[in-house]
């Protein structure tokens, strides 16, 4: 009976410990534009940034930060859900240049695709999320992503839009201590994480402790 118990009491404490959030977005085909450069295909979707190795595809990306509780560690992500759609095939992408200052004069020397990325009859990038790193706002916890909305395919051509994905943002709580705020900070530090974060109702739940 003892030892039934204290298995009991570990299991729940394992369920309470881990925890997930799922994040879902949202892109519209409407939004991506395709131009013409140097003979190549130029890709962008509103006013997102590039942020690919020089030589790949030159996708659009979307930086996501997603809140988990203030004594937690991070421990993964996982894909859940996602739909596309085509845009069609037989486009050659301009491959990723490196950024030019506005004032700068001089062009710089075109970079040619890479090879390697460019022979391969699948999508790019193979990681349509990517984990970049955990960071930290005065307790709160930041755990931030890449998202790409458009892949493409170098051998086909083809260019498809991520209409829809989910993934699942995994963390362990009671991984670390933190320093109680003031209900001050607290509300200064809301204001600045509902215009920040992809889940601003979890601002409450997973603050660090108040000060008394």
């Amino acid at each position: 009976m003892f030892k039934k118990t204290v298995f009991t009491l570990l299991l729940t404490f394992t369920i309470l410990s881990a925890g997930e959030r799922i994040i879902t977005l949202n892109f519209s085909p409407d939004k991506v534009k395709l131009g013409m450069e140097k003979g190549y295909t130029t890709v962008s979707y509103e006013d997102l940034g590039y942020v690919n190795p020089l030589g790949s595809p030159m996708l659009p990306s979307r930086g996501v930060i997603v809140l988990i509780p203030a004594t937690a560690a991070y421990t993964g992500y996982e894909i859940v859900n996602m739909q596309t759609v085509s845009l069609g095939k037989g486009f050659k992408v301009m491959p990723q240049q490196k950024p030019v200052p506005i004032s700068f004069k001089v062009p710089e020397k075109f970079i040619e695709p890479d090879k390697k990325v460019y022979s391969k009859n699948e999508f790019y990038p193979e990681n349509v999320v990517s984990f970049t790193h955990l960071g930290s706002m005065s307790g709160f916890r930041l755990a931030s992503f890449v998202v790409h909305p458009v892949i493409y395919n170098p051998v086909t051509g083809e260019i498809r839009v991520i209409t829809t994905i989910s993934f699942k943002v995994k963390y362990a709580e009671g991984k670390r201590n933190v320093n109680p705020i003031t209900i001050r900070q607290l509300n200064t530090l809301r204001t600045q994480l509902k215009a920040l974060v992809a889940n601003p109702e979890d601002i409450n739940a997973f603050a660090p402790p108040l000060r008394n």
